[in-house]
């Protein structure tokens, strides 16, 4: 009688403790990967070289409902002069999948930025200063992932000078907030993006308080 108390026992503490664990990460997963609701002037899609092409599909949906008037999809430009084709097969490519998607070329624009140190601070001050000098004071940004945490956070901080308000959205194609600690890309993107969030503050690259 007393092994099969103790067993129950176990098994219950087991159960709390599970599900104590899923909530945590569940709050982790929400906290590394922001989402707001609001609308906006445009909708940013950060990409890299190869856009996947999930996420052009989402980004349409998204203009599609009305959340924002214009696609602004951002790549990395290639650094070596002899590559130039390559970005201008790619950008053709790029306009081809939103064509297939339903959005005309006065519903998007493409910007390459340069790949160059720190990448997601150099890409937010060439992206949002060129939307500034255009009027634009208010930007949804979407991106995949737990990369949305660290996005949003150089985002809006080069944004409030510039006077452009940053709303997240993050899209999950690997693995969900819910579940992301069950996948091996979860722990390996978590552990990523907190480390080089990490590295941005202690470089200085983010600061604790953006608005000052």
């Amino acid at each position: 009688m007393r092994i099969r108390k103790s067993l129950i026992a176990l098994i219950v503490i087991s159960v709390i403790l599970t599900l104590w664990a899923q909530t945590i990460f569940s709050h982790i997963g929400r906290f590394m990967a922001p989402e707001e609701s609001r609308s906006a002037d445009v909708l940013i899609l950060e990409g890299a070289e190869d856009v996947e092409k999930r996420l052009l599909f989402e980004a349409a949906e998204q203009m599609r409902s009305g959340r924002a008037a214009r696609l602004v999809l951002v790549t990395h430009q290639e650094p070596d002069a002899k590559l130039v084709t390559d970005n201008v097969s790619s950008a053709t490519k790029l306009q081809m999948n939103l064509h297939q998607l339903g959005l005309h070329d006065d519903q998007f624009m493409i910007l390459r930025t340069p790949e160059a140190h720190p990448i997601t601070l150099n890409e937010a001050s060439v992206v949002l200063k060129e939307l500034s000098a255009e009027g634009v004071r208010t930007a949804v940004l979407m991106t995949d992932g737990f990369h949305e945490h660290r996005s949003y956070l150089v985002y809006k901080q080069v944004g409030i000078p510039l006077g452009i308000s940053i709303t997240p959205s993050t899209i999950f194609l690997e693995y969900t907030p819910d579940n992301w600690w069950m996948t091996r890309i979860g722990w390996y993107e978590f552990v990523q993006e907190l480390t080089k969030t990490t590295y941005y503050y202690v470089r200085g690259y983010l600061r604790f308080s953006p608005s000052h």
